[in-house]
Formats: C-alpha cells, sequence, structure tokens
C-alpha cells in the first residue's frame, strides 16, 4: 500500500531518503536560526504572519541542509560500514497523482 500512490512519488521518495538527516538537522537549524532573528528582532514582538513566513522560510534551508548532509555524512559512513545503500531507484508510476 503506498497510500494511493503518494508515497511512491519523486519528493515523498526524495523526503524518505533524507529523513534521518531532517530529524537530526532540523532542531539545531530552527535553533541557530531563532537565535539569530531573536538578536536581530525579538520574536516575541514579530506579528504572527511575519513569524510563520520566517519558519517557512526555513523549511528549505532544512531541506537543502539535510541533503547535503546524507551525501556528505549518511549515505559515504553506510557504505563505509558495510552496509547495503540503496541506490536511488525510480519506482513504477501508479494510479496515485504526482
Amino acid at each position: 500500500n503506498d497510500w494511493f500512490g503518494l508515497l511512491s512519488c519523486g519528493p515523498a521518495i526524495f523526503l524518505g531518503r533524507i529523513s534521518y538527516s531532517i530529524y537530526l538537522l532540523h532542531g539545531i537549524l530552527l535553533y541557530v536560526f531563532s537565535s539569530q532573528l531573536n538578536h536581530i528582532h525579538s520574536i516575541a514582538a514579530l506579528p504572527p504572519g511575519y513569524y510563520w513566513l520566517a519558519i517557512l522560510t526555513l523549511g528549505p534551508v532544512v531541506i537543502v541542509a539535510s541533503e547535503l548532509w546524507y551525501k556528505g555524512f549518511e549515505k559515504p559512513f553506510l557504505a563505509k560500514k558495510g552496509n547495503k545503500v540503496q541506490p536511488d531507484v525510480t519506482l513504477p508510476k501508479t494510479s496515485g497523482t504526482c
């Protein structure tokens, strides 16, 4: 079951591949971003729209950093350890929308 084809889409496969890196990095990047933003302007005084804009801007940064972390550290480490690192696979298209 691939949840109506959604889990076999390219973006879902990509996010699944880097999901551990996202898990590792998102908290660190959110902390650094928040502390730097707080030095410029108090986060508590930001209007809600600006706060959420800042958080949404951080999303692509986390994804790019996680992809770089995966390629630079996670994948080579798994290859050295002798684990089989799954190659980038293309799944057959299903009836899902993607």
